[in-house]
């Protein structure tokens, strides 16, 4: 990461079936995360949710102690049901 940025912005659309026959689970969840080039080892998680909302939020998240380091931003979705039913996701826009 560049030592002269300290924050990054993104707008996740996090959503899951609307239909509330088929809704996701509390086990289901969106969530962003640090890790560590190569190894994939979560460093920080920096947000996990369940949002069914479909709308964008704004999410700034503050990487002041990561300046001048190699990092990886993943944006990850988990579904915990295994039918069709259920299910939850998320879009990312910068």
């Amino acid at each position: 990461m560049p030592a002269a940025l300290s924050s990054l912005g993104a707008d996740p659309q996090p959503d899951n079936n609307h239909d509330t026959a088929s809704k996701a689970t509390s086990g289901d969840w969106q969530r962003v995360v640090l890790l560590r080039p190569g190894t994939f080892a979560v460093i920080k998680e920096l947000v996990r949710v369940l949002d069914a909302s479909g709308e964008w939020k704004n999410a700034t998240f503050d990487l002041t102690a990561y300046k001048g380091q190699s990092v990886v931003l993943y944006f990850e979705v988990y579904n915990n049901s295994t039918d069709a039913g259920g299910r939850t996701w998320m879009y990312v826009d910068e």
